[in-house]
């Protein structure tokens, strides 16, 4: 995986893009936590079995 960095003089751009990824790994940690909290019914509602819920939450917050 390659990444594009900003010219060192933009410091502007290269913290809203560590924000933006922060806000990303935040979102990944909350939603699989919030798997972890669901029943197998509503895991089923939302068409995922237990056991796939539980490898999804279980993948690092940078993980996607």
């Amino acid at each position: 995986m390659t990444t594009k960095t900003a010219p060192p003089g933009d410091r502007a751009t290269q913290a809203r893009s560590m924000l933006g990824h922060l806000a990303v790994w935040r979102a990944r940690s909350t939603g699989r936590r919030e798997l972890l909290a669901m029943d197998a019914r509503m895991l089923g509602d939302i068409g995922l079995s237990p056991s796939l819920a539980y490898a999804e939450a279980s993948k690092p917050f940078w993980r996607a």
